[in-house]
């Protein structure tokens, strides 16, 4: 196996199952979210698997290291489960556009917006918590990549 995907691409897939596969689970059990109104907008935060982002993204972020990954790998692995959805959306908005093109001034930019913040920023900041104590480098990780 390579050290890319020892070091990269198995632990950001297992943090990218990991993740989502609680968010699956608490649905299941019927774990109600929570909704927060901005104005006439509605965004659903599920509280409880916000609140356990931090152990993946610790979790992403220790694979990594110990598989020594270079600094930002481990913060790639880390902010996985994040980076994919705002992946999804990077994807999803041209798409959307080119297909129905003649709604482009009734697309409803403001939701995308508040969708963006509920689904990439809040989960990135709950995984980054997480991911931070294994940033540091550690002597004998920086020693074996000089």
């Amino acid at each position: 196996m390579n050290p890319r995907t020892r070091s990269l691409w198995l632990p950001a897939m297992a943090n990218l199952i990991a993740a989502p596969g609680l968010l699956m689970i608490l649905q299941k059990l019927s774990v109600q979210p929570r909704v927060l109104w901005i104005g006439d907008m509605a965004m659903v935060l599920y509280l409880p698997w916000l609140v356990t982002l931090p152990i993946f993204g610790a979790f992403g972020a220790f694979l990594a290291k110990r598989a020594h990954a270079r600094f930002v790998n481990r913060l790639i692995v880390g902010l996985s489960p994040a980076l994919a959805v705002l992946g999804a959306f990077a994807l999803v908005l041209p798409i959307s556009l080119v297909v129905d093109s003649h709604r482009l001034r009734d697309f409803p930019f403001a939701y995308f917006a508040l969708t963006i913040c509920n689904w990439v920023v809040l989960p990135a900041l709950a995984l980054l918590i997480g991911t931070l104590p294994f940033l540091r480098e550690t002597n004998s990780l920086a020693r074996s990549e000089a």
